[in-house]
């Protein structure tokens, strides 16, 4: 088995959920920030802020169609369509 670890640009982000993508990407909430994370297979580290700033996202999940649903506090789900590399 090969673990491989990556240290995120901002050491209060807490991650806590994590979804793959169909294209391998892993994304991630970041609590208490306002944002999602996203790293792709080759290690690239991108943050995505949720559309208000004060919700937190606390989980996530694709469906079959590779949309992306995130579950953020204070009353909100919100749908990203997630263009993948070909």
């Amino acid at each position: 088995m090969e673990i491989t670890g990556f240290v995120l640009p901002e050491a209060d982000c807490r991650p806590h959920a994590v979804a793959v993508a169909p294209d391998g990407t892993c994304w991630f909430t970041e609590w208490a920030t306002g944002r999602i994370g996203s790293v792709t297979p080759d290690g690239t580290i991108t943050k995505h802020p949720l559309t208000h700033r004060n919700r937190e996202p606390h989980g996530l999940a694709f469906g079959p169609d590779g949309t992306l649903y995130v579950a953020e506090e204070h009353n909100g789900i919100s749908i990203w369509q997630i263009h993948h590399a070909a």
